[in-house]
């Protein structure tokens, strides 16, 4: 027997009506705008993760537990206040937690149209909403053409200097400008550092020069001394 949410009851929950929901193996959650589908998600993990944080809710609003089918063959309630929650029954007794476990939520997010008719909801909205073609198809048809022609060839993009290609093109221009300024602002600063060091160099061989005659002098009047004194 898979695992699976089996009932949920809630209390003080936002804007969903408390009392008992029953659930089945697949079901679909919708409401308008801050009709409470987030709320309700939020809920859910507070029940059955201990490790709330990483899942990046922090409203902690609303009373009631969650009853899961399928664990051991029983059905186990859980609530936000449980100290023990799924995910530490299955480190308990796997030594792992199940992938599978995935299965168990899945969420939608945003916000789509339910046509409601003589048997439930209607198909085309269903396939509206789960096909994946169809998603594919809405994002392929808000691209512009020249970006759907471009193409892209030895680390370069063509594309046509129309629409979006000539929005990249004139940020591509700009960025390209403002690389060759800063080379050649570099350029600069190493030609000035190059003259400065020249300088630097005759600089110093001025100053070895004059510190050589400097010697060449001292050593000289040391002689003439000791001539003299030699000649007393």
């Amino acid at each position: 027997m898979s695992i699976r949410i089996q009932e949920i009851n809630i209390d003080n929950l936002g804007p969903i009506k408390p009392g008992k929901y029953q659930f089945d193996n697949i079901n679909l959650i919708y409401s308008k705008n801050e009709g409470g589908k987030s709320i309700l998600v939020e809920f859910i993990l507070r029940s059955l993760f201990s490790k709330k944080s990483i899942w990046g809710y922090n409203r902690e609003i609303g009373n009631g537990k969650i009853i899961v089918s399928g664990i051991n063959g029983k059905s186990i309630s859980y609530s936000p206040a449980s100290k023990d929650k799924l995910d530490k029954y299955f480190e308990k007794q796997l030594n792992t937690f199940q992938t599978s476990l995935t299965k168990l939520l899945i969420i939608k997010s945003g916000e789509t149209n339910i046509n409601e008719g003589p048997q439930g909801i209607d198909v085309n909205t269903l396939k509206e909403l789960l096909s994946s073609k169809n998603i594919l198809d809405k994002i392929d048809s808000k691209i512009q053409k020249t970006i759907q022609n471009a193409s892209f060839t030895n680390n370069f993009i063509n594309i046509d200097n129309t629409g979006e290609g000539k929005t990249y093109k004139d940020l591509k221009d700009n960025q390209l400008q403002k690389i060759n300024q800063l080379i050649n602002r570099l350029n600069d600063n190493k030609i000035n550092e190059e003259l400065k060091l020249r300088n630097d160099i005759e600089e110093l061989k001025v100053k070895k020069e004059n510190l050589l005659k400097a010697k060449k002098f001292k050593a000289y009047n040391l002689f003439n001394k000791k001539q003299e004194l030699e000649n007393i």
